[in-house]
């Protein structure tokens, strides 16, 4: 226990070292130093400020109640067992801050996590526990780490589902949570539920309509990941945003393209698929979409253009590459009608 004497003594080179701080705190503003944009904690671990997270240190902010890390730690589990879940969360900052290379710093970083999840504070958890990972690697078990940032990331998608978060689904909440599942992605590429990361990713893209975004981060999962149980709703998925996003820019052929080779694709991948119908519809929709814009382009260099010679290359192709296509009759009379004027061209050359 302490003496009267030593409480004083501590609280005043605690006052001494926090007005020093502070006199170096008005001197950084002073010159003009700005904070990172954002103004949360979520905000410094998007993929700019997770690169390069600052160290905790003594601040004004973070006050120990005891002189040495071990005694701080027992109050802060002390804290926690009663349930203060607050004032455990504080004890155990208060130690990382003040003793940030102590060995007792682990295990109080994963306090803070811990509590801040328990107070359903998704974001703040879920970057105290990056916290954890950039500085205190390899001093704490780092798959129930992963295990703990991949169900925060779960839940705050899920939240968002389900209208829970006060600004479920915007833009910005949509952007945090993909962060949230790519810094899973980078801290652990190998673990067993990376590929569910990429799904998520995905899901979260098609959510905002962003569906070629979607259809690359399914098929990043395709490509890292062949051999995942996730694997063949990635294949399915990819298709269907390839799809979407194609129809949603109608006069973008290489959209189109892209689209019916996925599409292609997926059903020569699962040709028993239990989407098989809709399948087949699509491709047909994606057919006939570039079947028509094919012939449309002869047609312009036939008619508007009046260039029998580039017409009746663009007649061929169109034929090579749609001969069943509901165009193709009218495309072969044509190439019936301006075979003898290209050769004669060609002869009086």
């Amino acid at each position: 226990m302490r003496t009267g004497r030593q409480w004083k003594e501590n609280v005043h080179r605690a006052t001494l070292r926090n007005m020093a701080l502070l006199v170096m705190a008005m001197a950084i503003c002073a010159m003009g130093a700005t904070r990172p944009a954002g103004g949360s904690d979520a905000a410094l671990y998007t993929d700019k400020g997770l690169s390069d997270p600052e160290l905790k240190s003594p601040s004004l902010f973070h006050w120990t109640v005891r002189d040495t890390p071990a005694e701080q730690l027992a109050v802060a589990q002390a804290r926690e067992i009663r349930g203060e879940l607050r004032g455990a969360r504080r004890a155990y900052d208060a130690l990382v801050h003040e003793w940030p290379n102590s060995p007792e710093a682990p295990e109080a970083q994963l306090g803070v996590a811990r509590m801040a999840t328990k107070k359903g504070m998704l974001r703040r958890a879920f970057a105290e526990y990056q916290y954890a990972v950039d500085f205190y690697s390899g001093q704490f078990e780092y798959d129930e780490v992963i295990e703990a940032q991949f169900a925060l990331a779960n839940q705050m998608r899920v939240d968002q589902d389900t209208g829970v978060l006060m600004f479920g689904g915007s833009d910005a909440t949509i952007a945090e949570n993909v962060d949230m599942f790519r810094r899973i992605l980078r801290n652990a590429p190998a673990w067993e539920r990376a590929p569910e990361c990429y799904l998520m990713v995905g899901l979260l893209y098609e959510s905002q309509k962003d569906y070629t975004t979607a259809a690359v981060a399914y098929e990043g999962l395709m490509t890292r990941y062949p051999d995942s149980a996730e694997r063949s709703t990635a294949v399915f998925r990819a298709a269907m945003s390839r799809y979407t996003a194609a129809i949603r820019t109608p006069r973008d052929e290489s959209a189109l393209r892209i689209a019916l080779f996925a599409m292609r694709y997926l059903q020569r991948e699962f040709p028993a698929h239990e989407q098989s119908n809709l399948i087949a519809e699509r491709m047909e929709d994606l057919e006939d979409r570039m079947s028509a814009m094919g012939f449309a382009r002869a047609e312009f260099y036939d008619r508007t253009k009046g260039n029998p010679s580039a017409a009746l290359v663009m007649y061929r192709e169109f034929l090579r590459q749609f001969p069943d296509a509901q165009e193709a009759p009218r495309a072969k009379r044509r190439i019936t009608d301006l075979t003898p004027i290209v050769t004669e061209k060609m002869g009086e050359k």
